[in-house]
């Protein structure tokens, strides 16, 4: 897809697999637009919910699931505010590019969702700057580090485990 090609999402995915290990696990993607986060998961994930509010990408994610011959992808209609699934429900929650329009409701449903012991990963698409996203998640005990993201610039990534 054209979007997929953009040079943005082009970004090394062992950003995201140095974070954290994926095998058996039961992940959210929220906001997964067409599944950057939602395959690189699905690589050992147990289960990846790709949580999606635009229904073309949910069958975007669903018919690149099917090529890919993984049967362990899952597209639900939802949003960051209001994810769709009980609390504790997943070893992993993230979302890229998702995260900053209501960012303590955002935070807190994504924290909600996450079982006791397991990760909360932001990949908010924030510039290497000290912003009200950065602000909140290192007040919220979220770890940091740097990643080039091609064609623009340096971001940040943020991760936690919940405890």
């Amino acid at each position: 897809a054209i979007y997929d090609a953009q040079l943005f999402l082009q970004w090394d995915s062992s950003e995201l697999t140095t974070i954290v290990d994926f095998t058996d696990k039961i992940v959210i993607d929220v906001g997964a637009g067409t599944g950057k986060l939602t395959f690189i998961a699905a690589e050992k994930a147990k289960a990846v919910f790709a949580v999606e509010p635009v229904g073309n990408l949910r069958f975007y994610i669903k018919e690149k699931a099917k090529k890919l011959g993984l049967n362990n992808v899952f597209p639900v209609d939802g949003l960051i505010t209001d994810i769709p699934f009980p609390d504790k429900f997943a070893d992993i929650c993230m979302e890229g590019h998702t995260f900053g329009d209501n960012i303590e409701v955002e935070h807190k449903e994504m924290e909600r969702v996450t079982k006791i012991g397991g990760m909360v990963i932001h990949c908010p698409g924030n510039n290497d700057v000290d912003n009200e996203i950065h602000r909140l998640l290192i007040a919220k005990g979220y770890s940091w580090s740097k990643f080039e993201e091609p064609g623009d610039g340096m971001k940040r990534k943020y991760w936690k485990c919940i405890g």
